[in-house]
């Protein structure tokens, strides 16, 4: 709608400009406004051609769409990993489906796989999107993950070559139909460049300083937007092109079983999970207490230091308390004997008249 009200006001911006350019360029002003009209009339054709080409489209599409996102909906388990594929052969070459695919696998030859992963999508024409590797300080395992493109052609060949080479723990596969999106931008694109091109044979024509800033501008909105819309289908053809495969490697000592187990195996293989978790935790603790001797060293002599004071502060405040009781002892001794001495010279008296008898 915005297109074609832009369109009016170009042309009646047109015939203003011719009407207001003198006689003697009547019958050039007469000719760009017709061209004018003309190119508006065709670019809503356009318009109304593409809306109704999307909208008998659009019942088809999703109804591919719902099939696929019902397929996705059940998943894929181990038992069943290719029941739900969509099939090269059954993907018609004017729909646009990006395939996308999950895998965890588990492996106790971490780098002979990490590198297999790599060369086989090179093999394939593939790329790697990204990569993050990490091990675990206290265990030593070692984690994988890689986002990887890879040919739509080839994406079953690349799944078919990793079977038996690792532990696979999860598969998950989802298919996204985007038809009906690739085929609206692509109509929008198309009839943009006509107007384009339109323009450009007006802009040839123009006499008018006034139209020729108007062209000019309305062609620097058409070629953004041109812009746009290019990069939006080169973003479809690569999605659609190059399948996505997110791919988790875990490193294991002891391989986590794939298939269905008796219960003697699953107390086996608990029993030697347990052994080999006690194993890594007691050597993590090893390894904490060995790197962490400096700082228990020097928390060591804080706690000495802060136990030899509180010691002597203690020993002090007995030593008081005991040099408080001797000294009341003393003062209690010396008025006792003070008392006794006043009471002797009393009693001597009364004694005398009988040693004189």
């Amino acid at each position: 709608m915005r297109k074609h009200i832009t369109g009016g006001l170009l042309a009646a911006l047109l015939a203003v400009s011719v009407t207001a350019g003198g006689c003697g360029s009547r019958e050039s002003g007469n000719m760009v406004v017709e061209e004018t009209a003309a190119a508006a009339a065709y670019n809503y054709d356009s318009m109304e051609m593409a809306e109704e080409a999307a909208m008998d489209m659009a019942p088809r599409a999703e109804m591919k769409m719902a099939a696929a996102g019902a397929a996705a909906a059940d998943g894929v388990s181990d038992g069943d990993l290719s029941a739900n594929q969509v099939m090269p052969e059954e993907i018609s070459a004017d729909r646009k489906l990006i395939r996308n695919v999950s895998l965890g696998y588990q492996t106790d030859q971490f780098e002979r796989f990490t590198a297999m992963l790599q060369e086989e999508t090179a093999k394939l024409g593939g790329y790697i999107e990204s990569s993050d590797m990490s091990k675990d300080a206290y265990s030593s395992i070692r984690h994988a993950y890689f986002e990887l493109r890879i040919p739509k052609e080839k994406l079953d060949s690349f799944l078919t070559g990793l079977d038996g080479e690792a532990n696979l723990l999860h598969r998950s596969e989802y298919t996204q139909d985007v038809t009906l999106e690739y085929h609206d931008v692509e109509s929008r694109k198309k009839a943009l460049e006509t107007e384009y091109d339109t323009l450009l044979r007006l802009l040839e024509q123009a006499d008018s300083m006034d139209a020729i800033l108007a062209l000019n501008q309305r062609l620097s909105e058409i070629r953004y937007q041109l812009d746009s819309y290019e990069s939006n289908l080169r973003m479809y053809d690569n999605q659609v092109q190059y399948s996505r495969v997110s791919v988790s490697v875990e490193e294991a000592k002891i391989l986590t079983p794939a298939a269905e187990s008796s219960a003697w195996d699953k107390i086996r293989q608990g029993f030697k999970q347990n052994l080999e978790d006690v194993g890594e935790t007691l050597a993590g603790l090893g390894i904490f207490l060995l790197s962490s001797i400096p700082t228990l060293i020097v928390l060591g002599l804080f706690i000495a230091a802060a136990v030899f004071i509180i010691r002597r502060i203690i020993r002090r405040i007995r030593r008081k308390k005991e040099q408080k009781k001797e000294q009341k002892k003393e003062q209690k001794n010396i008025q006792q004997a003070d008392g006794a001495e006043e009471n002797a010279p009393a009693d001597k008296p009364e004694n005398e008249p009988a040693d004189e008898t």
